[in-house]
């Protein structure tokens, strides 16, 4: 065994940079535990309040589907006039796109859950032009 008597302190000085470097890393991870958490329950929570959001959108413009039939009918026979269905079409296409709209909450809240919970998510790098394609 080769150990040399008088290293001057390098040998600790060592030992305490790696266990710093061990502290700042066990930090760094439970920084990363804490925010997955965090992301996670924030998307949770938001799921647990879109769903019931959804389903009366969707009972809504189910309604309005058949008013807006109802309408047109009526209208056909000569029992209602044009803005009469104009305007049930209407409240039936901002319905629609409100719906639309929680259906794209929805779905960007589920990508985030997905991201939260580690599932493979990788940023793409950003495409890089090559020689060939470069203008000249």
């Amino acid at each position: 065994m080769s150990l040399p008597i008088f290293d001057w302190g390098r040998r600790s000085a060592n030992l305490s940079a790696n266990e710093e470097r061990l502290a700042a890393a066990m930090a760094s991870y439970e920084y990363a535990v804490q925010q997955a958490l965090r992301e996670t329950a924030n998307a949770l929570i938001a799921d647990s309040h879109l769903r019931p959001q959804l389903e009366a959108q969707q009972a809504r413009v189910q309604s309005l589907q058949r008013v807006a039939a109802i309408s047109h009918t009526r209208f056909r026979n000569g029992l209602e006039d044009y803005f009469a269905g104009a305007d049930a079409r209407r409240e039936l296409y901002i319905e629609q796109r409100q719906w639309i709209e929680l259906q794209l909450k929805q779905a960007v809240n589920t990508v985030s859950l997905y991201k939260a919970l580690g599932g493979g998510w990788e940023d793409a790098p950003a495409p890089v032009a090559s020689a060939a394609t470069a203008p000249r």
